[in-house]
């Protein structure tokens, strides 16, 4: 056994058929579909592990960076985490991940988001948290649009006002032009194909929808958005008559308020998603030190008395006035951080009432969605 390494621009080819024959038995491409992971300038992010002259497993990093109200933070997102049938239950996955998580530390992540939710991922400390909201409007309640409003597909001619307009989301990952250019020609919307369909009113692009195909008629599930959330709602009867769906899905974007509740009042049928697979705090001082601006926004003055001490061998613990909140790890700290209506979420200590009371100013935060980025 040869790595964890990196995998040689000579060996993609054969990275790719592995990827292939884990996840598309049944015909596609995870190269094509995901070049975020796969693409060349990616290769030293795809760790892998060689025997008998070959590529037998591999885990996927993805590191980009993001803005969390306001705040700036690198983020590494997993994916494409597969092994040889022939060689797996030899510890090669968790070697990888721990190989993964080394080298995000190294470029200075320090939040780890995971496309799956398999035990090896709780095992390592990861869990699966976060609260987002999801409704689902049947063609017959969506509005018609008004004169004016079109809904037309995006290309890369669009892509600086997409971008302008996904700038202006609260919690998003930054996604420079060329990583528009490729996943706009990947068409791929988080695990299924679909468009970036947009808004155009008057003549002027003001909101886009990244909408995966509906199949047999389901209804067309909005997974990304931004923009003018009047004008999206106002065009999501076009959006369903395009795919000639039942009606259409949309998970709403994080610190967005607007079309959940135009949908809401609509008749929507309304339920909480958690995070579509599951993440983790890596670097403790380094995360606070990110949501730092936030934490102060919020608290002001008593920001200064919060103590967080994440070096005990045991726990993180919190202190205020002379009260201590210990939490047993990280994976505690991430869903205290991130909240939910999981079994994780609900697993952690209640907090001394004072140390409390400050920690429900700061927390939940919202958590980013994965839309485009995901892998």
């Amino acid at each position: 056994m040869t790595g964890p390494r990196a995998c040689a621009p000579s060996e993609l080819p054969q990275l790719a058929r592995l990827a292939d024959a884990v996840f598309r038995s049944k015909g596609g491409s995870m190269q094509a579909e995901y070049p975020l992971v796969f693409g060349e300038e990616n290769l030293n992010f795809c760790r892998v592990i060689e025997e008998d002259g070959r590529i037998v497993s591999h885990v996927g990093v993805s590191i980009r960076d993001a803005s969390l109200l306001g705040c700036s933070l690198r983020v590494a997102s997993i994916g494409a985490v597969c092994t040889d049938a022939a060689y797996r239950g030899r510890g090669y996955a968790s070697l990888l991940m721990e190989d993964a998580r080394t080298l995000a530390l190294g470029e200075g992540a320090s939040l780890m988001l995971i496309s799956g939710g398999r035990g090896l991922y709780h095992r390592l400390g990861y869990v699966n948290v976060g609260s987002f909201r999801s409704f689902t409007a049947r063609a017959e309640i969506l509005p018609v649009p008004a004169e004016g409003l079109r809904v037309e597909p995006c290309g890369a001619a669009q892509i600086p006002g997409l971008i302008a307009l996904h700038q202006r989301l609260p919690v998003r990952f930054v996604r420079p032009a060329d990583d528009w250019e490729k996943l706009l020609a990947a068409g791929m919307i988080m695990n299924q194909r679909g468009d970036c369909l947009g808004v155009w009113e008057e003549g002027r692009l003001v909101a886009y929808a990244a909408v995966q195909r509906p199949r047999d008629g389901a209804p067309a599930r909005v997974r990304e958005y931004a923009g003018s959330e009047t004008a999206l709602f106002a065009a999501l009867g076009a959006v369903a008559r395009y795919y000639e769906a039942s009606g259409v899905e949309v998970v709403a974007m994080p610190g967005t308020e607007d079309l959940a509740r135009l949908l809401r009042n609509a008749g929507a049928e309304e339920k909480e998603l958690a995070f579509t697979g599951t993440l983790g705090i890596l670097d403790v001082d380094g995360f606070f030190a990110c949501i730092h601006p936030y934490v102060r926004e919020c608290l002001g003055a008593p920001t200064d008395a919060l103590f967080l001490d994440p070096r005990q061998t045991n726990s993180i613990s919190f202190e205020y006035a002379g009260e201590r909140y210990a939490l047993a790890n990280r994976g505690q700290l991430t869903a205290l951080v991130f909240g939910g209506s999981t079994e994780e979420a609900r697993s952690i200590p209640e907090a001394p009432p004072g140390v409390g009371e400050i920690l429900k100013r700061i927390f939940p935060m919202p958590l980013l969605w994965y839309g485009y980025n995901y892998v």
